[in-house]
């Protein structure tokens, strides 16, 4: 019986502290990617309405500052790839230069803005078109983002830490509630064991009278 309590206890508790761990970590990677998206929609406006990439002679100090600025806050990496899948600008400075064909690209100037998070890797992949100043039809480059959820992985386990802790301090409160609950439960049948023992000793005169429970009158 104690064992069926604490079990019934502590099952529970185990099954709901992992579903809030991982009910977090899905909400707060789903409010990251609406944040990059959003961030991304906005710059890629600001850059097709300046002509970041339509226009050779437009200053774009300022814009590659914001992208950098962008980049650090989340975190993160950006890249603008023109038409022809080459890398205007790699926030890291690695890539500048070189050809990216990677799928979410392809998609983007195919007209589809890609948000996903790669779990296992633990980052976020976002796009956002840049259109031409005059078409805005004219898909003329991509920004790509990528961030890092690592912050989130590290605080969701910092979390789960916290709750196993807890958890553990309320299951010993329910292991020693259930060990007062099963001995008073219990403490009927003992009476009644004794007198039975009596009688079974000989002593025959010994009265038999336990009625806490229908099953021991």
């Amino acid at each position: 019986m104690l064992l069926f309590v604490v079990a019934a206890c502590m099952i529970p508790l185990l099954i709901q502290g992992r579903l809030i761990a991982q009910s977090s970590r899905q909400m707060q990677v789903e409010r990251r990617i609406i944040d990059v998206q959003n961030q991304c929609q906005i710059l890629s406006n600001k850059m097709s309405r300046n002509g970041y990439l339509g226009n050779s002679g437009v200053d774009t100090s300022g814009t590659d500052t914001e992208l950098s600025m962008l980049a650090d806050i989340f975190n993160g990496r950006i890249l603008i790839v023109n038409s022809g899948f080459r890398i205007v600008k790699d926030t890291f400075g690695l890539a500048d230069g070189r050809i990216n064909v990677s799928e979410p690209i392809v998609k983007c100037f195919r007209g589809e803005n890609v948000a996903f998070h790669e779990a296992d890797k633990h980052y976020v992949v976002t796009t956002a078109q840049i259109c031409d100043s005059e078409d805005e039809r004219n898909v003329i480059g991509v920004l790509l983002m990528t961030v890092s959820t690592e912050n989130i992985v590290s605080n969701v386990s910092k979390v789960a830490e916290k709750m196993s802790f807890y958890g553990l301090m309320i299951i010993g409160v329910l292991i020693l509630c259930s060990i007062l609950f099963v001995v008073v439960l219990m403490k009927p049948f003992g009476r009644l064991q004794e007198m039975l023992n009596k009688v079974a000793d000989g002593n025959l005169d010994e009265s038999i009278s336990e009625n806490t429970y229908k099953e021991t009158w």
